[in-house]
């Protein structure tokens, strides 16, 4: 999220791309597995909510709130969290390169 924010990275599509692709690469099938963080395809999906959520974001609203803006960013993640394992293309769009 912050990478995507012109308040944080202020990072490329290209670069947001690398990103989804570094998260695709992280995940993995071990669902049963204590330790697991999410599949690929899961993984790529909150990448792409994330930075969905940051270009789409008020930069007046993430300063106005300051360190509330994280726990509500938190919030929205545990509203959306289930949409996010089924991998809901309404949640996780793919950009256009």
């Amino acid at each position: 999220f912050c990478q995507a924010s012109p308040l944080g990275g202020n990072l490329s599509t290209m670069t947001i791309y690398d990103i989804y692709a570094s998260s695709y690469g992280l995940g993995d099938c071990h669902i049963e597995d204590d330790t697991h963080h999410g599949t690929p395809a899961q993984r790529e999906c909150a990448a792409f909510w994330g930075a969905s959520l940051a270009w789409n974001t008020n930069d007046n609203l993430h300063n106005s709130l300051g360190s509330q803006f994280e726990y509500l960013f938190a919030e929205k993640f545990d509203e959306v969290y289930d949409g996010l394992l089924s991998l809901d293309s309404t949640l996780c769009p793919r950009p256009a390169l």
